[in-house]
């Protein structure tokens, strides 16, 4: 009887420790929090790629835009002061045009370095 005494005491620590560990594992994290972590940080990182490429396209057409007003400030100051105009009207209004586009060209360039 000693014997059956000894192993029902097992069965009971035993049953005890099943009991133990089943709550523990109810306890436990699922990962539904690391997932809603992952898809915040998803969201957030879906996000930032989409400023950047928005900035970058930005950026690239301030300087197109750039390039383009400093050509063509080239071309009036080569129009103004090459020697080809004759008509003193027409030479200052290619003179206010090329100053027109300098600050046309300085603030393109102040919005780019923003």
């Amino acid at each position: 009887m000693s014997e059956q005494l000894a192993l029902l005491y097992e069965l009971q620590l035993t049953d005890t420790g099943i009991t133990e560990r089943k709550r523990a594992l109810a306890g436990l994290d699922k990962g539904t929090a690391a997932r809603a972590e992952l898809a915040a940080a998803e969201e957030r990182l879906a996000a930032a790629e989409k400023k950047l490429h928005d900035d970058s396209a930005a950026a690239k057409d301030k300087e197109l835009k750039l390039s383009s007003t400093e050509h063509e400030r080239r071309e009036k100051h080569s129009q103004a002061y090459g020697g080809t105009i004759a008509d003193p009207k027409k030479a200052i209004a290619l003179e206010q045009k090329i100053e027109e586009l300098q600050r046309l060209a300085t603030k393109v360039e102040e919005e780019a370095s923003r």
